[in-house]
C-alpha cells in the first residue's frame, strides 16, 4: 500500500480525496475506513456489489465523523433503541432512508459476512427497515451504527416511542391518491364536450383552454401521484432488473407524452382522462393493501393476548389493575408460569425467563437483579417483583408481531409477479418495436400511432391490483371464521401446503379430564387446598385438570413456588415441601407410573390418572376431508394414547416425548425432503416448530390468551374448518391467476388490432381502466363465491 498526491474520487464512497489518497488493490480510497470496508467486501466475495452499478455503488457513501455517535456509548441511551437484548443476543430495527434498490437489499442481508458479531439481518424493503440481530459481546451498538453509516446506509435513529414512520408513509399515499382523484374528476369535467360529441370548431377558444387545463392537471398526476411507479422502474433499471413497475412506467409516460404532443400540436385532445384514471386505480390497489395490513395489526395486536389484569403495588398493597392502565415506573408482580406483560427491570426474585414463545429457544434464561426482562417471556421459577420500563404497546413482543414477512419463508406470489413482470416487459417492448419498424416505411404517422397504442393497451395494471384485492378480501372472510392471517402472502403459502403436522395436547385435544384418583394416605381438606394452590401457578394442561378437579377447595397465595418445565411444580409452605409431578421426578418406584403424583415431604399422598378430551369432529376432518395430505404428529407427551391416535395417524408418522428442538428438527427433516409443511400447535412447546414450518398455525381457545409468533392464529373450535381453510386459499390463488389470464387474453386481442394499426390510442387508453375495473369485479365476486361455497362466511 502507498499514498498518492493525486486528487481523485474514492472508489468506495465517491467523495473527492481531499487529503492524501490511499492506493490499495489498484483502487483509490479517501480514508482508512473506506479501504477497510472495501477489504471486508473483497475478503467475503462481495465485490460484485460495485459491479452492479458503479455509480449506484458510490452514491451517498460518506466517511463517518469519529464522535458523531459517541453518545451511543451510554448503555441506557443505546438500550432505548433496542427491541430485545440478552447476554448473547440483541435485536434492533433501523429505518434506512438510503435503501433504494435490490443491490441495497443484497448487501444489507449479507452483513453477517462483513461485520463480526452480526448473527443475521433481514430487510423489509417496503418500510425501508433493516432488522439486525447481533452478539453484544462482539459488537457494540455504536460500532454497528458506525459501520452501517460507513457503508452508506446511515440509520435514521428513532426510539420506538418516537417512531411514526408507518403513519407518515400512509399519509403520503393518501396525498398522492387525493391528488390523482381531484385531477381525474376535473379532467373528466373539462372533457365533457369531447364525450358528448359537441362541435369544437364553434367554441374553439374554450376547447383549446380545456385541453391545456387538462395538460396542466395531468402534470401533478405524473410527477407526484405516479412517482412511486416511475421511481420503482428507475431503481429496477439501475440494478439491471426488470420489475413490474417498468411496463407501468412505460404506459404512463407514453400516455402523457402522446397526449401532450396532441394538445401542443393541436392534433387532438389527448388521453389525460384515461391517464389520471389509470394512476388513480393503481394507487387504490396499493392503498387497499396497506389498509389490510393496518386492519390486521389492529385486530391482533399482541397486547390483546396478555392477561386482562396484572398485580400492581399501590400504597404498599398488591392490587389487580387492568393492563391498559399499567404505567411506566409502576411495580408489578409476576408469578411462576405467568407472562411478562411489558418490558421491565427485575427488582427481586429468582428470574428464569422462557422466551421460547417468541424466539423458539426452549432453555430458560437466568436474569439478574437490575437487568431487563422483556414482554413475552414466561417466568418459570417463582414470583418476580418488576418495575415497568415501557408501556405494553411499545414492548418487544408487540413489535415482533408487527414485522411483515420472514426471510426464510418467501412467498411464491412475489416471485410469480416479478418473473411475469420481467418477461412481460421484454415481450411488450419487442412487440412495440416490431410494430414501429413494420409501419415506419409504410406510414410514419400510423407507425407512431400503432407504437403508442401497443404500449398503452399492454400496460400490466392487473398484476399490480389483482393480488391485493383478492388476498385482502380473503383475509377478511377468514377473520370472520376465527382464522387470522399475519399478512397477505400467507394466503399463497397456505395454498402451497402439501403436508400437515400436529401437536397433540391443546391442538387435537381440548384439555384433560381426571379419570381416576388413588389416595395412598388420608388427605385433609387443608392439604387439598394447598395442593390446589400449588398447581394454580402452572398453566400445564395436567395442572389445570387437577386444579379443576379440586375446585371445591379454596386457594391461597404462595410465596415460594417453583415450576420445573416438563417435570412438575413444587412449593414450600409452613415447613411442608409439596411436589406435584411425574413419578420419575418425584423418585417414586411403582409399576404404574402413569398420570400425576402428589408428594408431601417424603410421603406419597395420591395419584391422579388423566385422559385427554379430543375435539369433536376429528374423525371427519382428519380421515375424510384431509385424507389427501400426509399427516404427522409431534407430541411432547408419552405414547399412552397411541391406540386412539392410530385412527388418524400412521404409527410411523407419530413421535412422542418430543422436546421443542425435536419438533423443530422434525419439521426441518420433512422440508429437506421437499415437503411444504403446515405446523399446528398451541404454543406451549411449539414455538420453534411453528417458526420453522412453511406455515405456522397457533391454536388458542381464547383470543385473549397469548399465542407465539406464527403466520396464522386459529381459534380452537375453528380447527374443524382446517380443510375449508386450505381449499379456500387454493381457490383464492386460482382467482388471482385467473384474473391474470383474463387480462392476458383481453390485452392480446386488443394488441392484435393495435399492431395492425386499427386501434387508436384514445380507445387503447380507455381500455386500461375498463380492464382494472373488470379485474376488481372478478376478484371480488370470485372470492365471495368460493367463501360461500366453501363455508367460509
Amino acid at each position: 500500500m502507498k499514498t498518492s498526491e493525486v486528487k481523485e474520487l474514492c472508489y468506495h464512497c465517491g467523495d473527492e480525496c481531499k487529503h492524501e489518497a490511499i492506493l490499495w488493490d489498484e483502487h483509490v480510497f479517501c480514508c482508512e475506513g473506506c479501504k477497510t470496508v472495501y477489504s471486508l467486501l473483497k475478503e467475503n466475495d462481495l465485490c460484485n456489489y460495485y459491479s452492479i452499478d458503479e455509480d449506484a455503488a458510490r452514491l451517498n457513501r460518506k466517511p463517518v465523523a469519529s464522535k458523531l455517535y459517541e453518545y451511543l456509548d451510554d448503555a441506557e441511551i443505546a438500550d432505548a433503541f433496542l427491541q430485545f437484548k440478552s447476554s448473547e443476543k440483541a435485536q434492533v430495527v433501523f429505518f434506512i432512508p438510503d435503501m433504494h434498490c435490490s443491490s441495497c437489499v443484497w448487501l444489507l442481508e449479507k452483513l453477517y459476512k462483513i461485520l463480526p458479531g452480526i448473527q443475521h439481518s433481514r430487510v423489509n424493503f417496503d418500510r425501508k427497515e433493516l432488522h439486525v440481530a447481533y452478539d453484544p459481546r462482539e459488537l457494540s451498538f455504536r460500532t454497528l451504527v458506525e459501520k452501517l453509516s460507513a457503508l452508506g446506509y446511515e440509520p435514521a435513529l428513532q426510539s420506538r416511542d418516537e417512531s411514526k414512520r408507518g403513519q407518515k408513509s400512509n399519509k403520503g399515499l393518501l396525498y398522492r391518491l387525493g391528488v390523482a382523484g381531484f385531477c381525474m374528476g376535473n379532467i373528466m369535467l373539462f372533457s365533457f364536450p369531447e364525450y358528448l360529441g359537441m362541435d369544437a370548431t364553434s367554441q374553439q377558444t374554450f376547447a383549446r383552454l380545456f385541453q391545456f387545463l387538462n395538460l396542466a392537471l395531468a402534470i401533478p398526476v405524473v410527477s407526484f401521484s405516479a412517482f412511486p411507479f416511475l421511481s420503482g422502474a428507475y431503481k429496477g433499471l439501475r440494478s439491471k432488473t426488470f420489475n413490474i413497475d417498468l411496463p407501468l412506467a412505460i404506459g404512463i409516460l407514453t400516455l402523457f407524452s402522446r397526449s401532450a404532443y396532441e394538445v401542443v400540436s393541436q392534433s387532438g385532445p389527448g388521453f389525460f382522462d384515461s391517464l389520471s384514471a389509470l394512476v388513480f386505480f393503481l394507487l387504490v390497489g396499493r392503498w387497499m393493501q396497506d389498509k389490510a395490513y393496518e386492519a390486521l395489526s389492529f385486530e391482533r395486536d399482541y397486547a390483546s393476548y396478555f392477561p386482562v389484569a396484572v398485580e400492581v403495588l399501590k400504597q404498599g398493597v398488591w392490587r389487580f389493575s387492568s393492563l391498559d392502565k399499567l404505567a411506566v415506573g409502576e411495580h408489578i408482580r409476576v408469578k411462576s408460569n405467568e407472562l411478562i406483560p411489558a418490558d421491565s427491570r427485575l427488582i427481586d426474585g429468582d428470574a428464569r425467563i422462557d422466551y421460547s414463545f417468541v424466539t423458539g429457544e426452549s432453555l430458560a434464561e437466568k436474569v439478574g437483579k437490575g437487568e431487563t426482562v422483556y414482554a413475552g417471556g414466561r417466568q418459570t421459577a417463582g414470583i418476580l417483583h418488576l418495575e415497568v420500563l415501557k408501556p405494553v404497546s411499545q414492548s418487544y413482543l408487540t413489535s415482533l408481531w408487527n414485522q411483515h414477512g420472514d426471510t426464510e419463508k418467501k412467498s411464491g406470489m412475489k416471485v410469480f409477479s416479478d418473473q411475469v413482470g420481467k418477461w412481460f416487459t421484454l415481450v411488450l417492448i419487442a412487440l412495440a418495436l416490431i410494430t414501429l419498424v413494420y409501419w415506419l416505411p409504410i406510414n410514419s404517422e400510423k407507425a407512431f400511432l400503432a407504437f403508442t397504442a401497443v404500449l398503452i393497451v399492454a400496460c400490466p395494471c392487473v398484476l399490480v391490483i389483482a393480488a391485493p384485492f383478492a388476498f385482502g378480501n380473503a383475509m377478511r372472510w377468514l377473520g370472520k371464521k376465527g382464522i387470522y392471517l399475519k399478512n397477505m402472502d400467507v394466503v399463497e403459502k397456505v395454498a402451497q401446503v402439501d403436508t400437515l403436522a400436529f401437536d397433540k395436547t391443546g391442538t387435537l385435544s381440548e384439555g384433560s379430564l381426571v379419570s381416576d384418583v388413588r389416595e395412598f394416605s388420608d388427605v385433609s381438606a387443608e392439604q387439598y387446598a394447598l395442593i390446589r394452590s400449588v398447581v394454580a401457578v402452572s398453566s400445564h394442561p395436567l395442572s389445570r385438570a387437577l386444579y379443576a378437579h379440586l375446585s371445591v377447595f379454596p386457594t391461597q397465595n404462595l410465596e415460594h413456588v417453583l415450576e420445573v418445565p416438563g417435570k412438575g411444580v413444587e412449593a414450600w409452605v409452613d415447613d411442608q415441601h409439596i411436589r406435584v409431578g411425574s413419578a420419575d421426578w418425584l423418585g417414586i418406584d411403582s409399576d404404574d407410573k402413569s398420570g400425576v403424583f402428589v408428594k408431601c415431604d417424603e410421603q406419597v399422598m395420591m395419584q391422579l390418572k388423566l385422559r385427554p378430551r379430543y375435539r369433536a369432529g376429528l374423525d371427519a376432518v382428519l380421515n375424510l376431508q384431509l385424507s389427501d395430505y400426509p399427516k404427522y404428529l409431534f407430541s411432547g407427551d408419552q405414547a399412552g394414547e397411541v391406540p386412539i391416535l392410530r385412527r388418524w395417524f400412521r404409527e410411523e408418522n407419530m413421535q412422542f416425548a418430543c422436546s421443542p428442538m425435536d419438533k423443530r428438527e422434525a419439521i426441518t427433516t420433512l422440508q429437506s425432503k421437499g415437503a411444504h409443511v403446515m405446523m399446528l400447535g398451541d404454543g406451549l412447546n411449539d414455538a420453534g416448530a411453528l417458526q420453522s414450518a412453511d406455515v405456522g398455525v397457533a391454536i388458542t381457545e381464547d383470543i385473549n390468551q397469548f399465542t407465539p409468533a406464527s403466520e396464522v392464529i386459529m381459534v380452537g373450535k375453528s380447527i374443524n374448518d382446517l380443510p375449508k381453510f386450505l381449499q379456500f386459499c387454493k381457490n383464492t390463488l386460482k382467482v388471482v391467476k385467473g384474473s391474470f389470464i383474463f387480462s392476458l387474453v383481453y390485452n392480446s386481442i386488443w394488441m392484435y388490432f393495435a399492431m395492425r394499426g386499427e386501434l387508436q390510442p384514445l380507445v387503447a387508453a380507455l381500455l386500461m381502466p375498463i380492464s382494472s375495473i373488470t379485474v376488481f369485479t372478478i376478484n371480488t365476486l370470485g372470492i365471495r363465491y368460493f367463501a360461500r361455497k366453501g363455508g367460509i362466511q
